[in-house]
């Protein structure tokens, strides 16, 4: 890869991540039990004395990964790449590999996000074109390297990164990346909580009147920084009611938000 290029793509990367500093929404990344899935497109350079046989190539790889909710540091990941890789007797091979392994994750800001891993399992490369079109190999497969993601809100972040990928005795080669990631919090609505709450007195024979007015009412709070999402209420009184009544109500709270919340009944003649 060029110096010139390199020195275009930390200028490039120093100028964006501000503006996207100042343009995202205020969604800090809740750090526990959370799950990303990603995707990195990118360009990989042949090291190692394999510049002699191939010439700068391209990939994508596509991989989840798993923060341990106790112990956030550490996850674990899993995933597959393609890689295109131009040979210099004007030949092609296209390389699969997927496989598994460990990430270290550093919250250097609540926007910020630094990555090390590294992962090994399996791949299969197979010439493109030429007299030896569809002769395929595999082997060991083994990649490292690190990025640096910006988190533009609660679910979504992007980044750049590099590695080092070895397919055995095949290829091995530097690569640089942007990416692309989405975020799964599976344990988004354990911080609301119910402030205080009231149920009004009711009068049997005003049963048309409380069907149209709420009998209960309640001030829920998020009591974290990120977004508590997929809301819902409900409202059951047993043996005067024939169904479950689901209210209308914010599905989402932002990190310290608030909101009242009112309950309408639907009583039966009972």
């Amino acid at each position: 890869m060029p110096v010139d290029f390199k020195y275009k793509i930390i200028i490039t990367v120093f100028l964006l991540f501000p503006v996207l500093s100042q343009t995202a929404q205020e969604i800090p990344q809740p750090p526990d039990r959370i799950i990303s899935i990603g995707i990195s497109p990118g360009v990989s350079v042949p090291v190692g004395g394999d510049e002699e046989l191939y010439t700068t190539g391209f990939y994508t790889d596509m991989k989840a990964d798993y923060r341990f909710p106790e112990f956030p540091v550490i996850s674990l990941e899993a995933g597959g790449e393609y890689s295109y890789i131009p040979i210099k007797a004007l030949i092609t091979m296209s390389t699969y590999a997927g496989g598994g392994g460990v990430g270290f994750n550093f919250d250097l800001s609540p926007r910020f996000l630094m990555r090390l891993n590294s992962m090994a399992g399996y791949s299969y490369s197979v010439i493109n074109s030429g007299i030896s079109k569809g002769t395929g190999s595999g082997g060991f497969y083994y990649t490292a390297g690190g990025d640096l993601s910006f988190r533009y809100s609660q679910e979504w972040s992007f980044g750049i990164g590099s590695s080092y990928v070895n397919h055995g005795q095949l290829y091995q080669g530097l690569r640089g990346a942007a990416s692309a990631s989405y975020f799964i919090n599976l344990d988004s609505t354990h911080a609301v909580q119910i402030d205080n709450d009231d149920f009004i007195e009711i009068f049997p024979a005003l049963i048309n009147y409380h069907n149209t007015v709420p009998v209960y009412t309640a001030l829920i709070r998020n009591t974290e920084d990120y977004n508590a999402g997929e809301i819902k209420y409900e409202l059951t009184i047993k043996n005067y009611m024939d169904d479950t009544i689901y209210t209308d109500g914010p599905s989402v709270l932002t990190g310290g938000g608030k909101a009242d919340v009112n309950l309408i009944p639907l009583f039966n003649k009972d």
